[in-house]
């Protein structure tokens, strides 16, 4: 798997490098996997254990579906265009918060047809914006949190990748 990783990183770091540089919320949102992936990149065998292991593989599979939906966003809807592809990020990122909030609901089994009729119509109103090339705002896009978790009960143990991601690598200092 560290080989696999090694491989699509570096078919990746151009587009991962340009997200880098322009300072890209995208790009934070994931910035920590992959400080955590490449420190347990570096581990040696007699280091690797287990918790590493299922670490790295969950890190990876997070990280290569969500840098695959991002090309798929700049293609489909941007055309390659990485600038104008950047004027949507804040609502890109939104979706992509969306759908990981998602999975925690339902894994903590409270994602029910209310909730998920409220995501469903957020999604399609983003789905809109972006195809569409709308305007909008930040004030929206609060808007449309404030929505989504007027739905459900809030508790401090849903958590998204990207924030179990930060609090590792928090805990091994690599952020």
């Amino acid at each position: 798997m560290l080989e696999d990783y090694k491989k699509w990183y570096a078919r990746k770091e151009d587009f991962l490098n340009h997200l880098f540089h322009h300072n890209s919320i995208l790009f934070h949102r994931f910035e920590n996997v992959i400080k955590v992936l490449n420190f347990i990149e570096t581990l040696s065998e007699e280091e690797m254990n287990e918790d590493y292991e299922v670490i790295f593989d969950c890190g990876y599979s997070y990280l290569f579906s969500t840098i695959s939906e991002m090309e798929l966003y700049l293609e489909k809807y941007f055309h390659q265009n990485f600038h104008r592809f950047l004027e949507y990020e804040l609502i890109i990122n939104y979706s992509f918060y969306l759908s990981e909030l998602k999975a925690v609901l339902e894994e903590y089994e409270v994602f029910t047809s209310d909730v998920q009729k409220e995501f469903n119509q957020v999604l399609e109103e983003i789905d809109d914006i972006v195809s569409h090339k709308k305007k909008f705002t930040e004030e929206l896009v609060a808007s449309y949190d404030a929505r989504i978790l007027s739905t459900f009960a809030y508790s401090k143990d849903y958590i998204t990748t990207p924030e179990v991601f930060d609090r590792i690598a928090e805990e091994l200092q690599v952020c």
